[in-house]
């Protein structure tokens, strides 16, 4: 930084939505800039173990200002929350119609066929179905958090236009973070999910 100060930055981020900056050498610091996403409508702000007077933070055009006399060893934590959210396609693109996906924090969810099935086609989310997250080791993917989502598979038939409607088989949709698909193997995936 031109003003000789020296912040460190520790985090997991994207894995968790924590970070913490260190003040190695605050220098002639008076006001430090933290980006907050865009997709962040929460965040827990925390100097020094506390929570700062709201004189001496400001939000402005995706920034969180913090103006204060600053101290080499100084700590400021910010942990931006990272709920599981739906996302859905504008109805004028017409090859998304009528699906969702998933996303979480800035991590765009998929599924894979290694974790799915093939036919990832056939796959179908209830929009009250709830996203439950865990937190994986893999030897290939690495430490990751994944999302099980409880749907359905519809049942392919030999009919090519069947009076009745498909019969679901009850599946747990497993999504894993879009960067990391494609790493086990040749397969399909999905981004977007057909909704029921």
């Amino acid at each position: 930084m031109r003003n000789g100060s020296v912040v460190r930055l520790e985090t997991v981020y994207p894995q968790n939505g924590i970070l913490k900056y260190t003040l190695a050498n605050a220098g002639t610091l008076t006001t430090l800039a933290v980006r907050i996403p865009a997709w962040c409508t929460h965040f827990a702000l925390r100097i020094n173990g506390t929570s700062p007077e709201t004189a001496e933070y400001r939000k402005q055009d995706g920034y969180l200002y913090m103006t204060r006399d600053w101290h080499t060893g100084d700590r400021c934590e910010i942990t931006l929350d990272m709920p599981v959210v739906r996302v859905y396609p504008n109805p004028a693109v017409r090859k998304d119609a009528g699906c969702v996906a998933f996303q979480r924090g800035p991590v765009v969810y998929c599924a894979e066929e290694a974790d799915n099935g093939t036919d990832l086609f056939t796959l179908v989310v209830p929009d009250q179905a709830v996203p439950e997250e865990t937190e994986e080791e893999d030897p290939v993917l690495g430490h990751y958090i994944r999302l099980k989502v409880k749907g359905y598979r519809e049942e392919k038939t030999k009919e090519l236009y069947p009076t009745l409607p498909p019969v679901r088989t009850e599946q747990d949709v497993k999504l894993l973070p879009y960067a990391l698909w494609g790493n086990r193997g040749a397969g399909g995936m999905r981004v977007w999910i057909r909704r029921a």
